[in-house]
């Protein structure tokens, strides 16, 4: 099996806290993350470790249901989750204070299982790495628009 990493980053004009408060509760991600239809808390209780998440994904025509737990939770400088589900991973942002403003480190690993490999999907990782980029970068750019303006595109 190979372990595929994406790191991206982005500068947001907002403090530390609201960044954090916004990224680690996942019932958020829809107003940010490209394909992420639905979000919804399955676990009782604040927003921490093991709390799990139901989201509904859209990939084409294609809706996935992905299964969500939070494994790191350190506010307001890092949140880890790990995604059960048709492309599993493990998902962690840093939120960092940089001088007025906050930098974010998002990074995505993921393991090509021999699943992928049956169907002939690692064939596909270069696409599929471009494509994983290419959202990861929409959405930081995404969550950068909604909190300092309080708008998505």
């Amino acid at each position: 099996m190979r372990r595929r990493r994406v790191d991206t980053t982005e500068v947001i004009d907002r403090d530390q806290r609201a960044v954090f408060e916004l990224v680690s509760d996942l019932r958020n991600f829809p107003s940010f993350w490209p394909g992420v239809e639905s979000a919804e808390k399955v676990t009782h209780g604040p927003v921490g470790i093991g709390t799990q998440f139901q989201m509904q994904l859209r990939v084409g025509k294609l809706i996935f249901l992905d299964k969500d737990e939070i494994l790191e939770y350190t506010p307001p400088i890092a949140v880890s989750w790990r995604i059960d589900g048709y492309s599993p991973s493990t998902e962690r942002l840093t939120i960092e204070a940089d001088a007025q403003a906050t930098r974010v480190l998002h990074r995505s690993e993921s393991v090509e299982t021999y699943l992928n490999a049956l169907f002939g999907l690692a064939l596909l990782a270069p696409i599929l790495n471009w494509a994983r980029r290419r959202d990861h970068r929409v959405a930081l750019l995404r969550l950068k628009q909604l909190l300092e303006t309080g708008a998505t595109t």
